[in-house]
């Protein structure tokens, strides 16, 4: 009976305490004697876990003041998708580099690396929960890191050639980004801990894009520009491997009826030729 009654006085606590309770406490041990980081089974059952020892150790206290004084309100986080794994993981890789005035350096931020796709979002919002700033200084701050996404989220029309269903093009442009330069020469650390899954690959791909607006708009544009060539070039040449070269010669009058056909259908005199010989072959089959 002692126990039970010692688990109850544990608060019942949100997904989003729960998750920023955990995300203090593992860069706050001082808050629980030593040891009892131990007994926290896991981020969804941590209010049970700590049931003694939310009393002695004031930890009742710390989460609604906590809350009070730096947990902005649900609707002005809205902007965050839990649904947006592109914009989760442009912002995991940008928040851990931005320097907050007055705070220590080793701060809680989800790490790229450890951070599963299901637990981007809750670790995002934990992690502005865990600014040490004023409610007004924190929706500032906020507020300049929506902006930067709005501008740094690349135009659908920059995208489009991109198929996520093509698991081949996602690994050879996941590939890519990891050997460019910009990643060789260190001017940037985005991290690509992605899954085998083509969505989660896209994903990182369009957010290491969105990302690059973060060294200046014109090196984004360029890169983009850069990539989607050198694809073309690869899907080029591999379809060239496929043919072989062919000599015959035409009559004059077989050649200007060509240069018509080329001019008019905008295609080349190759292809012309080749949609010519499969629609005969469709139109009369050999036996």
């Amino acid at each position: 009976m002692y126990a039970n009654s010692r688990k109850s006085a544990a608060p019942v606590l949100t997904i989003r305490e729960k998750y920023w309770l955990r995300a203090h406490l593992e860069f706050n041990p001082e808050a629980l004697p030593f040891g009892f980081h131990n007994e926290i089974m896991s981020i969804e059952t941590i209010d049970e876990d700590l049931s003694d020892r939310w009393s002695d150790r004031g930890i009742t206290d710390l989460v609604s003041g906590w809350r009070e004084r730096h947990f902005l309100p649900d609707n002005e986080l809205e902007w965050i998708s839990a649904s947006d794994q592109r914009q989760l993981i442009w912002l995991i890789n940008d928040l851990a580099k931005y320097p907050l005035p007055n705070t220590p350096p080793f701060r809680y931020f989800p790490h790229p690396e450890t951070t599963q796709p299901e637990n981007r979002y809750s670790r995002i919002i934990a992690t502005i929960d865990d600014w040490p700033l004023s409610i007004e200084k924190k929706r500032a701050f906020v507020g300049d890191v929506r902006l930067l996404w709005g501008k740094s989220k690349i135009a659908g029309r920059q995208s489009r050639w991109l198929d996520r269903k093509n698991n081949d093009q996602m690994d050879w442009a996941i590939d890519y980004i990891k050997r460019c330069d910009l990643r060789q020469q260190g001017r940037t650390r985005f991290s690509f801990p992605h899954t085998d899954n083509p969505k989660d690959k896209h994903a990182h791909i369009l957010g290491f894009l969105d990302h690059l607006y973060s060294l200046s708009p014109d090196a984004q544009e360029l890169f983009i520009t850069k990539i989607r060539k050198t694809w073309s070039q690869k899907k080029y040449r591999e379809s060239e491997k496929a043919k072989k070269q062919v000599y015959f010669s035409l009559s004059d009058e077989a050649r200007r009826h060509l240069e018509q056909l080329e001019k008019a259908r905008k295609q080349s005199k190759n292809r012309i030729i080749e949609d010519l010989l499969s629609q005969a072959v469709k139109s009369r089959p050999f036996e």
